[in-house]
Order: C-alpha cells, then sequence, then structure tokens
C-alpha cells in the first residue's frame, strides 16, 4: 500500500492481505472464494481501491473494490483482463487482456475517477504485442511497470535466440577403442 502498512500477495490462487501494526503482522484472505483465482492485486495510487484479476466467470477479469471496504467490487474489463496496474496518478487503470486465436494480447486502459464511489469509462486498446516478445503477462503478479506520467511501460523483451549452425561435416573414428589401449597401458583402476 502507499503508506507501506499493508501488502496484497498471491497465495495459493487467492488474494491475502499483509497487515503491519504495532510491529506485528497479521495475515487475513482479501475475500474467501474456493475454487475461483485471485491473483495480480494491486493497490491504488491513493490506497483506497485494490484492483485485481479473478475468474469466477470463467475467465479471467479485471475488477476494483475499495479498500479496506466495505462496498462491491466493480468488474472494469468486459471481454477478460489480467495483470492491473495503476497509472501513478489514479486517472488510469491498465491491464493485459487475453489471448486472441494467434495468441496475441492487446495493452488496455481504462480512465478512472477515484474518491467516495469509483467512476471507470469503456476499455480501450493501447496497443497489441506478442507475449513471444513481450512479457507483459506473468503469474501471479504483473511483470510490467508503468512510468511516473503513465505513457511508458517497461518490459522484458525476448530476443529470438539465432539458430544453430548447420553441421556441415561430421569426423567418424573407427577402431578408437584400440587406439585408447595403446595409448594408455592398462593397470589398476583410478578414481
Amino acid at each position: 500500500s502507499p503508506d507501506g502498512r499493508e501488502l496484497a500477495v498471491s497465495k495459493d490462487d487467492d488474494i491475502w492481505i499483509a497487515s503491519i501494526d504495532g510491529g506485528r503482522a497479521s495475515l487475513s484472505p482479501l475475500a474467501e472464494t474456493p475454487d475461483v483465482q485471485e491473483r495480480w492485486p494491486e493497490f491504488s495510487p491513493d490506497g483506497q481501491w485494490l484492483a485485481y484479476a479473478a475468474n469466477g466467470s470463467g475467465q479471467h477479469e479485471v475488477y476494483v473494490q475499495p479498500h479496506p471496504g466495505p462496498g462491491p467490487r466493480t468488474q472494469v474489463s468486459r471481454s477478460g483482463g489480467t495483470s492491473p496496474a495503476w497509472s501513478p496518478t489514479g486517472r488510469e487503470l491498465f491491464f493485459v487482456s487475453l489471448p486472441d486465436p494467434e495468441g496475441r494480447r492487446d495493452m488496455m486502459v481504462i480512465d478512472v475517477r477515484l474518491g467516495p464511489s469509483l467512476v471507470v469509462g469503456e476499455p480501450r486498446r493501447l496497443f497489441g504485442f506478442s507475449p513471444a516478445e513481450l512479457w507483459f503477462h506473468c503469474i501471479p503478479v504483473r511483470c510490467y511497470g508503468v512510468s511516473a506520467d503513465g505513457r511508458e511501460f517497461f518490459v522484458r523483451r525476448l530476443l529470438p535466440q539465432p539458430s544453430p549452425r548447420p553441421v556441415a561435416r561430421v569426423p567418424l573414428v573407427l577402431g578408437w577403442a584400440e587406439e585408447l589401449r595403446t595409448r594408455v597401458p592398462a593397470g589398476p583402476e583410478r578414481y
């Protein structure tokens, strides 16, 4: 959390909140949801909201709920999503789309207004990418960063590995066991 007193973690497909009070830490689940994967927890810059993704609908969707509550969660993705990240200003929420039939994904953004209630816009596509080249999607926490102005993303780029050179010649040695016996005299085994 922005004040450093809480940590949202993904454990056993659930989100847990570790709270530090008086030098002691306690751990409590965000919600008790058996058979639902909850991942990618992210506190809003003001610490009053928590974004995450869960698959209770049959596919991962991005949700935002008040923190520490009370209040309902709001689904902000429309066609699936993972790995939410707040812009440092708190006016945008980014997330990664589910893969299309070719395996490509999109970086999505939603305009948000934080306060006593949450106001969200419609998700829109920023850019597409291939997960084989750019690592925007990791499990169970996000693996990209957002710049202070929300205009740049920091991500690991996977470079293609060069193919090994084809083998043009293979030397074949016949009678190598005989050659070895003549060069190395027989004797007691050495270790």
